[in-house]
């Protein structure tokens, strides 16, 4: 937003990138069912689909092409130990809950780019509603 390039460290690494929204979900599907049912009292992890698994280079060529301009760059500055690859085992949630990710990284990095080119609170309050509303609107 100010015009500065996005610095990458570690262009190859893998991480599990997901919409907030995604998460949320989860939690409420997973608070209505603990309600229902103390038993299913536990951990759960509830993270994107495998093919939203993407390295920091192509979240960032991603972000970059919802955003309209390449503004990324690799920086080696030996920072601290990263693992390669992140991912989270969802099968519990799967399994128990039904519970699925809706929005691909794809679609997660455009609604994060339409809120991030908000000018002020109230077109922010706008853009989060209406994407609540599709989100939660196709249960």
């Amino acid at each position: 937003m100010c015009g500065e390039k996005i610095i990458l460290r570690n262009p190859h690494f893998i991480r599990p990138y997901q919409h907030v929204l995604d998460c949320l979900s989860g939690y409420l599907i997973l608070a209505k069912a603990q309600y229902d049912n103390p038993g299913l009292a536990g951990a759960y992890n509830f993270g994107p689909k495998e093919e939203s698994c993407v390295t920091n280079s192509r979240l960032a060529e991603l972000f970059c092409l919802a955003w309209g301009e390449s503004i990324w760059t690799v920086q080696n500055d030996n920072g601290p130990h990263e693992a390669g690859l992140l991912k989270l085992d969802c099968s519990k949630a799967k399994a128990i809950l039904k519970w699925e990710p809706y929005w691909n990284i794809g679609t997660a990095i455009e609604k994060t780019v339409e809120f991030a080119r908000c000018k002020d609170d109230k077109e922010r309050i706008y853009c989060l509603n209406n994407q609540i509303k599709e989100y939660f609107g196709r249960i």
